[in-house]
């Protein structure tokens, strides 16, 4: 008897849950209705187009502005006419810079480690690896 009862509960818990849900998507239909009355589709479609016609137009005027101003900027001649200036800045204070960058010790090239050049290295030091 008392697992009808259970049942019973169990069923009568599980309608309850599912007008509640009958409701909150009766509610979520007359929101929707609501916002498609007052932005039609057609209408947010055009202004995407729009906006991305906008923005196709700022980056091609950004483009032409970036080249623009680049070759008025980086005209020929211009980094040879920078070093001479630097140059001649560094000479009238008494900097050389060249005599003290000859005597910079370089950094190596590569690391001296040994190579594995052949399949029995390798697999031994897998072998290593693995115990």
């Amino acid at each position: 008897m008392s697992a009808r009862i259970s049942g019973i509960q169990a069923q009568n818990a599980h309608m309850q849950s599912m007008a509640k849900m009958g409701s909150a998507m009766g509610t979520t239909v007359k929101t929707m209705k609501a916002m498609n009355s007052q932005m039609p589709l057609e209408k947010v479609a055009q202004n995407m187009r729009e906006f991305q016609m906008a923005q196709e137009k700022m980056g091609l005027t950004e483009e032409m502005m970036n080249d623009t101003l680049d070759s008025i900027l980086d005209a020929p001649g211009d980094s040879e006419e920078q070093d001479a200036i630097v140059a001649q800045v560094l000479d009238e204070i008494g900097i050389e810079m060249n005599s003290k960058l000859a005597n910079v010790p370089a950094l190596p090239t590569r690391i001296n480690e040994k190579d594995p050049s052949s399949l029995e290295d390798l697999e031994a030091q897998l072998a290593k690896l693995r115990s």
